[in-house]
């Protein structure tokens, strides 16, 4: 009997020790939903410059990058025709200035006739219609002596408001038409983010929307703006709608066409949110493992998923507060295994829930 014993106790098969795993208490959180858009800096008013009359250009002081304030000069024509356009326009008010005076001396001769009986009244007539045609032609040729001095004007192009050239379309020694856009002017004043949004995320955007603002190029910093149009139709290729997000102050360092982010705050709504690696399948259904507080095993629950995300998953349905998730190494377990939780948070370490009391037996 004391063999036959000895060979059963022999034969006996020791229990598997139980498996450690990552694990994650579930908490039910409000959650903001948060989208973000990626876009570039641009001034509010950007204005395309161009010379009212046509010539060949003569000089541009300025280039891409430059800084200009009001008034500041940014290329200039060959004001040699628009010289002698101009000359010949002062030749031409001396001559009617002379007809016009020539006819009012005429005039004055032909009433002192008239009124001494040397002359028929006609004749005064005739030198007052003379004298109404000369001051006409006086008005005519001083404006168009006017309009020759603009043109002349018209061949230096100046800077409407201060602001930055963001673009040259012309050079020297280019003969430009009346109107050919020359120069790119960024004005100062507001700058705006011009992002694309797609048509389904357009209920979370509205007229003075508040958005936060980042920039690619200066990390760790953060901008605040607002939504001040939205385009009224969409893109025909991307099908996406333009909308433009004042900056209520941005740095010194920023600079036109820089990349940025806009980050635009949804609803508000309850949320159980697990890491995309707790996602087990229960044939073709989602699931996860849950662990049983008491005996320390896992079991297979199905789950509901509200969503996606970039790293993680919502749980709709399936889970509740307090439930205990297996997070990581779901692939090995199966139905009714003992593990030691080692519980972790979306922020901190891992550590034993077991505590002081070991692995179960």
């Amino acid at each position: 009997m004391l063999l036959l014993a000895a060979a059963c106790h022999d034969n006996e098969v020791p229990a598997p020790p139980a498996r450690a795993v990552i694990a994650q208490q579930v908490t039910e959180t409000i959650a903001q939903d948060v989208e973000h858009y990626t876009g570039a800096i641009q001034a509010r008013y950007q204005s395309v410059l161009g010379f009212r009359t046509a010539g060949k250009i003569l000089a541009r002081p300025v280039d891409v990058g430059d800084r200009v304030g009001k008034g500041d000069v940014l290329a200039r024509l060959d004001p040699a025709d628009a010289g002698i356009a101009v000359e010949a326009a002062e030749a031409a008010v001396r001559a009617a200035l002379a007809e016009r005076d020539q006819a009012a001396s005429e005039l004055v001769r032909a009433e002192k006739l008239t009124s001494r009986g040397f002359a028929a009244p006609a004749l005064r007539d005739a030198r007052r219609n003379h004298l109404n045609a000369a001051e006409a032609n006086l008005s005519a040729a001083r404006h168009q002596h006017e309009l020759a001095r603009n043109q002349l004007a018209y061949t230096t192009l100046h800077a409407p408001e201060g602001g930055i050239v963001a673009a040259v379309r012309a050079d020297m020694g280019n003969v430009v038409s009346s109107g050919e856009p020359v120069i790119e002017l960024a004005r100062d004043g507001e700058w705006e983010l011009v992002v694309d949004i797609p048509e389904g995320r357009l209920k979370t955007v509205g007229y003075g929307t508040p958005v936060r603002v980042t920039l690619w190029s200066l990390p760790g910093r953060d901008y605040t703006g607002h939504v001040r149009e939205i385009a009224a139709q969409a893109d025909t290729t991307t099908r996406t709608y333009r909308v433009k997000v004042t900056l209520s102050e941005m740095a010194a360092d920023v600079r036109l066409g820089m990349t940025a982010t806009a980050w635009f705050a949804g609803e508000q709504e309850k949320a159980i949110r697990l890491p995309l690696s707790s996602l087990y399948r229960d044939g073709e259904k989602p699931a996860v493992w849950v662990i049983d507080p008491g005996s320390a095993r896992v079991q297979l629950r199905r789950v509901t998923i509200g969503g996606f995300r970039e790293q993680e998953m919502e749980v709709a349905t399936g889970l509740e507060a307090g439930d205990t998730v297996v997070t990581k190494g779901v692939h090995k377990l199966h139905a009714g295994e003992r593990v030691v939780p080692l519980l972790t948070n979306t922020g901190g370490d891992a550590r034993n829930d077991a505590g002081d009391k070991g692995a179960p037996s």
